[in-house]
């Protein structure tokens, strides 16, 4: 298919490099020479990850085609795509300069069947204003006016077609005109509607086989039935019985026996619990032996001597001098000027 995107923007070019990787022919147009033979040469004017090799890639196939000629724009693409700018206007609305621009170019230059579409970001009601801008040309060219068009299901912007299958320049092209009549009532079918069947495709399912569905079964509502009233039993409830065996022992897995402390065959055989027989306590009798009295030495006690060695310095070791202010050696000496330094101060000493 034949395609022509009108700006190569952010919209326009990676609109057109995508619709010509998926194999279509797209012709993109742009005023601006220097983006254009930026865009001949292999350059990319706009920052999207992977589009210059897209870009690439297709111009070596000769799918996309990137020019400044409007009227070979227009004879290109049944498809015309309005990609320009709509910056804002002075009241904050969109300007639509560019894209009447490109709509009267359109109509000036068309001589067959064209889908326009407006790709560009527009208010509603532009497509409107579009197609006056397309029959506007076409009626300065042919001298005659033509009627604004639309199509209400596909809503192409100026949806216009020639007199003839193929394109001719010698007759007008003139736009597809509702009919002005009114819509016929609708009138129901008196003949009864006919059943739904499905086919065999959409008769398998994961639970039925597909002859499940072959012969539809119609609906048939069943007959009321009466709910049975619930009747409570009169047999006294069973009583609960204690069984007689004895418990079974409790015995530990392999898994569960490991421990840190125990190899796994400390468990290996149950060891049942079996109490001991019960034993008297032996009474306290206090011993008849009189208390050993205390006798206090008769040796004097021994005087204290005070050594005459010297006293031991007490030196800092290197990491406890260490402090904030100052590096392991700054407790060694005492600050000279501090240390003279004594005279009170002037204020404090009147």
């Amino acid at each position: 298919m034949n395609i022509t995107i009108i700006g190569t923007g952010y919209v326009g070019l990676v609109t057109g490099a995508c619709l010509a990787d998926l194999g279509n022919n797209v012709f993109c147009l742009d005023v601006d020479q220097t983006k254009i033979d930026l865009l001949n040469n292999g350059g990319v004017p706009i920052y999207e990850p992977g589009l210059k090799e897209v870009i690439e890639r297709n111009i070596e196939a000769g799918r996309l085609t990137f020019s400044t000629d409007v009227a070979a724009s227009v004879a290109h693409g049944s498809i015309q795509f309005i990609a320009v700018g709509t910056p804002p206007d002075e009241d904050g609305s969109a300007d639509l300069q560019y894209v009447l621009a490109a709509a009267r170019n359109i109509g000036r230059h068309m001589t067959d069947f064209k889908v326009v579409v407006d790709k560009s970001t527009v208010p509603v009601g532009t497509a409107d204003k579009v197609t006056a801008a397309i029959n506007a040309e076409l009626a300065l060219r042919y001298g005659e006016p033509l009627e604004p068009t639309s199509h209400p299901s596909i809503r192409p912007d100026g949806l216009l077609r020639a007199n003839g299958d193929t394109p001719s320049s010698e007759q007008p092209a003139t736009p597809f005109v509702q009919s002005s009549a009114p819509p016929a009532p609708f009138v129901p079918s008196s003949a009864p509607p006919t059943p739904f069947m499905l086919s065999s495709a959409q008769r398998v399912s994961k639970h039925e086989a597909p002859a499940a569905y072959d012969t539809p079964t119609p609906f048939a509502p069943s007959s009321p039935q009466t709910p049975t009233p619930f009747v409570p039993s009169s047999a006294p409830p069973a009583p609960f019985m204690l069984s007689s065996a004895p418990p079974a022992p409790f015995v530990l897995s392999s898994a569960q026996r490991v421990s840190k402390h125990e190899a796994p065959a400390a468990y290996d055989t149950p060891t049942p619990f079996a109490p001991s027989s019960p034993q008297t306590p032996t009474p306290f009798a206090p011993s008849s032996a009189p208390p050993t009295p205390f006798m206090p030495s008769s040796a004097p006690p021994t005087p204290f001597m005070p050594s005459s060695a010297p006293p031991t310095p007490f030196v800092l070791s290197s990491a406890q001098r260490v402090s904030k202010h100052g590096s392991p050696g700054r407790l060694r000496y005492p600050h000279p000027i501090r240390a003279k330094q004594r005279t009170p101060h002037p204020v404090r000493a009147e």
